[in-house]
């Protein structure tokens, strides 16, 4: 477990899905206990990095009512290409204005951009 802030946490969970179920169960398995022991809601981003993590909690999960969203290769093009720049993680109003003078809009344009060959 890597501590981000007060209230957020991140949690490699690949060594114990043999032992607890997928990382989705697992999450409701935390869910439930910090609802057990605190009384209060949490909501979890599932992603291969800790990156795509946070970006499934900040732009998905907090939106849905189980509270839990999984951004994999199956549907990150689908569901975070379209999103604005803005919504990426990190990315302040002067990045955003920075991208958006580029051109870039979306966080798809930005996925789609050929990486330069050195």
């Amino acid at each position: 477990m890597e501590t981000y802030s007060i209230d957020e946490q991140f949690l490699d969970v690949t060594g114990s899905v043999t032992l607890y179920g997928s990382a989705e169960e697992i999450a409701r398995k935390i869910q439930h206990n910090v609802e057990l022991s605190t009384g209060m809601l949490s909501r979890i981003g599932i992603g291969p990095t800790k990156v795509l993590a946070k970006t499934a909690t900040d732009n998905f999960a907090q939106k849905r009512p189980e509270g839990i969203f999984q951004l994999n290769a199956t549907n990150i093009e689908r569901d975070l290409w379209p999103l604005p720049v803005s919504n990426m993680f990190m990315v302040a109003s002067r990045m955003t204005a920075r991208f958006t003078m580029q051109g870039l809009r979306t966080i798809g344009d930005i996925a789609k951009l050929e990486l330069p060959v050195f």
